[in-house]
């Protein structure tokens, strides 16, 4: 027998959707509801939750052990308004649930978005029991959403919630679970994802505020500075929080990313290095590596490290990315065009090859391809002020080529 509980805020155009495919599924469903001004509430009940109005605003950590402390079955299971399961996989959660509670499992949770960012282990979209629409892709992250129903076992963090902690402690053994959660959220529309960013921005610092020697804050706020392409504001996180942390694993990955976007390539290439010297298997780390690397001018061990990006993790376009750019500081760009292809295979919607294909289209001066590459990759990010300059060029050339052929033919004719 299992519970499911969930923390909720504003969540309307999520949640109906959500307990419309699994409340059934479940004897008990318990929401936490903190401050929500819309019909969350009212959907909830509708699906036969025990609604709990949360007594800490904007602490979701608090919110879910509310709902937990009014669960009465010997599992636990979290999920967010935004996050779907499969019908297979609620078949698996119940043989889970079967068992006796002497263990945690730690789910794979795919994060869907319409294309990447930089970095990101992305898988591209296929349908695997559950339609996504408008999902160019997901990331995957790990984390522990089934446990006992203890009282020794809290979710901390104000925005980040886990549980986590606790059962490092003194809980039981955490086992990995092939039970997909799958979240939706960043398929927002970009004015909504700003605003909920923003908010998110807002818990995340005053979080820090609360609890500086806390990593996880520090972290969540590094990556969604980074997503947004505030490098600098990023690095700062970082570097104010680097007495405490520096040396821990995540810390080090994270500081690897942010300044090679942020174009301060030695700090990068020292983090990066120090990472893979414990785990050589970072797919990221040999990334920046690369990008690193060829910003410094060391061009051949920019390659090496690019080929070993694309050996060592999934196939996501950013090492594929990495390889063509060093392989144009070679001046090779046929091999160039075929990498940043590559990359497309994985992510369509890969904004900085869509520009490379673009730029080495135009060298060629082929417009028509320019055109085409260089369209792609505005739509697909409108603040790219990069790509709108040269697809107005590209745009121009193209039309006087046209006029060119036209009046061509009709000397001809």
């Amino acid at each position: 027998m299992i519970t499911l509980c969930m923390a909720t805020r504003n969540d309307e155009k999520y949640l109906e959707s959500c307990l419309d495919r699994i409340a059934d599924a479940f004897d008990q469903v318990v929401v936490a509801d903190v401050d929500s001004t819309d019909r969350s509430v009212q959907i909830a009940r509708q699906h036969g939750a025990l609604v709990v109005s949360s007594q800490q605003p904007d602490h979701f950590a608090e919110a879910r052990n509310e709902a937990v402390s009014m669960a009465r079955n010997p599992w636990i299971l979290t999920l967010d308004a935004d996050e779907r399961l499969a019908p297979r996989d609620l078949v698996l959660l119940h043989t889970i649930s079967r068992g006796a509670p002497h263990h945690a499992y730690r789910l794979p949770v795919r994060h869907y978005a319409r294309r990447s960012t930089p970095f990101d282990r992305w898988s591209p979209y296929r349908e695997e029991g559950l339609e996504i629409p408008g999902a160019g892709g997901w990331t995957t992250s790990f984390e522990v959403r089934i446990f006992p129903n203890c009282e020794d076992f809290l979710h901390h963090h104000r925005v980040c919630a886990s549980v986590e902690p606790d059962l490092s402690k003194s809980g039981p053994p955490v086992h990995p679970a092939a039970v997909t959660v799958h979240r939706t959220r960043d398929l927002e529309e970009p004015g909504q994802r700003a605003a909920r960013e923003l908010h998110e921005e807002r818990l995340l610092r005053r979080a820090l505020r609360e609890s500086v020697h806390s990593r996880p804050p520090v972290l969540e706020l590094s990556r969604l500075l980074r997503r947004r392409g505030r490098w600098a504001e990023a690095r700062a996180v970082l570097s104010e929080a680097a007495t405490r942390f520096s040396g821990t694993l995540a810390f080090e990955v994270e500081r690897a990313l942010v300044s090679c976007l942020a174009k301060e390539y030695v700090e990068s290439m020292a983090a990066a290095e120090a990472v893979l010297a414990r785990d050589p298997r970072c797919y990221e780390c040999w990334e920046a590596l690369a990008l690193s690397r060829l910003g410094a001018g060391r061009v051949q061990d920019a390659e090496v490290a690019a080929q070993r990006a694309i050996a060592s993790g999934p196939k996501s376009p950013g090492g594929f990315h990495a390889l063509g750019r060093c392989l144009m500081a070679l001046e090779q760009p046929r091999a160039a065009v075929g990498q940043f292809r590559q990359a497309l295979r994985f992510d369509p919607r890969h904004v900085p090859s869509l520009w490379e294909l673009g730029r080495l289209a135009m060298d060629r001066e082929d417009w028509t391809s320019a055109v085409g590459y260089l369209g792609r990759a505005v739509r697909n990010n409108e603040h790219d002020g990069r790509a709108a300059a040269l697809l107005q060029t590209a745009l121009a050339h193209h039309e006087a080529r046209g006029q060119k052929y036209q009046t061509e033919e009709k000397i001809r004719l």
